[in-house]
């Protein structure tokens, strides 16, 4: 009778185990899936960074030097 009450016992406990390490598992694959939304977060506007900037940059460029031949033909 001892036996089987130390077996019950022995069982909850796994048991127990089992549902820690689950929760704990779980736990962090939230953590996993929260640091690949924010790297992919981070990564799309890294690269829009980079695509749209050479386009501001040449229309700013582009305004530039049109302003720079009007001057340049006022002052003419």
């Amino acid at each position: 009778m001892k036996l089987d009450e130390k077996d019950n016992f022995d069982y909850e406990e796994e048991e127990e185990e089992e549902k820690t390490s689950l929760m704990s598992k779980i736990y962090n694959g939230e953590q996993h899936a929260k640091n690949a939304l924010m790297v992919s977060g981070l990564l799309i506007a890294i690269v829009s960074i980079v695509l749209y900037l050479p386009f501001m940059v040449g229309i700013i460029g582009w305004l530039m030097i049109k302003e720079f031949i009007k001057m340049a033909k006022q002052g003419a």
